[in-house]
């Protein structure tokens, strides 16, 4: 794997928030395994502080090392580009920006979305298999890596989880909302027995109420616990390897599912109720690992 190489350019970032869908996104090519053009681009309303810059240098750093063991050693991260706004003071290594902007931009850093508040995210507009149009990180995430890290795991880890929503046109395999169709905390295997919704299904936990983290009820007529029951997974004693898309935060998960039955620890769940599986039918169900 070559050396990540980063480039910073000065420019004025003219996109306004929220960031809309104009098809102009900078081309990311894959050369011999590492991906070029990538473009990071840190909008006109964030103050200036250089450890922001360090901060992007990091996540990228760790996050290639880590795409490309998750990727059975087939990509990494090669070329990114930052974008910084053009009030901020100049830097012997700052470059002048040719065609870079922010509306062509990757990976946006901004303030909190009120939907979403720090926590990362990828604006999807389309269906499985369709590339994100970009991920967003605020300045407190990236800044605040021991609290960040502490709720959400390696920041290096979670740029791969959001990566595979941006390049792959992945979802995720957790259970997200009661709203989302399709998707359910939980469901009956076809043993009848009780699982929480995971990939793998190796992955080892235990139920809890997410108010209280007492016990959950199970109702006797479906079987299933009672709402606001979740499956929260041990993070000690893990053999699962998969999926990234379920839980990168855990030492163990280096990889996506596959389809695959001789390696149970990394075996896609096609009977888990989530997103990855209701939206992408029998494709999702095959396997994640084929689609990276």
């Amino acid at each position: 794997m070559s050396r990540l190489w980063l480039a910073i350019a000065f420019v004025s970032c003219l996109a306004v928030f929220p960031y809309k869908s104009c098809g102009t996104r900078a081309p990311i090519t894959l050369k011999k395994g590492g991906y070029e053009g990538l473009l990071v681009a840190i909008h006109n309303n964030v103050q200036e502080d250089s450890l922001l810059i360090d901060r992007i240098k990091g996540i990228f750093t760790d996050g290639s090392d880590y795409l490309f063991t998750a990727s059975q050693r087939r990509a990494y991260y090669k070329e990114v580009t930052i974008v910084i706004p053009k009030r901020w003071s100049r830097q012997p290594e700052y470059e002048p920006a040719k065609d870079e902007s922010s509306e062509r931009a990757h990976f946006i850093v901004d303030e909190p979305n009120p939907d979403w508040g720090d926590n990362p995210y990828t604006q999807q507009m389309g269906g499985c298999g369709v590339k994100g149009e970009y991920i967003h990180f605020t300045p407190r995430y990236l800044l605040d890596k021991e609290n960040s890290e502490y709720t959400y795991g390696p920041q290096g880890r979670l740029l791969v989880h959001e990566w595979g929503h941006l390049r792959y046109g992945l979802f995720d395999e957790y259970f997200t909302s009661y709203d989302d169709p399709g998707v359910h905390p939980f469901y009956l295997d076809r043993r009848e027995r009780l699982q929480g919704t995971r990939c793998s299904l190796e992955i080892k936990g235990d139920n809890y109420m997410t108010e209280t983290f007492s016990s959950c009820k199970i109702d006797r007529r479906t079987g299933l616990p009672e709402r606001g029951c979740l499956f929260f997974p041990k993070l000690e004693k893990q053999y699962a390897t998969a999926s990234v898309m379920y839980a990168q935060y855990l030492d163990t998960v280096t990889s996506w599912c596959h389809s695959n039955a001789d390696d149970p620890n990394g075996l896609h769940n096609r009977e888990a109720p989530n997103k990855q599986n209701a939206l992408c039918g029998e494709i999702g169900r095959a396997s994640c690992r084929e689609r990276v």
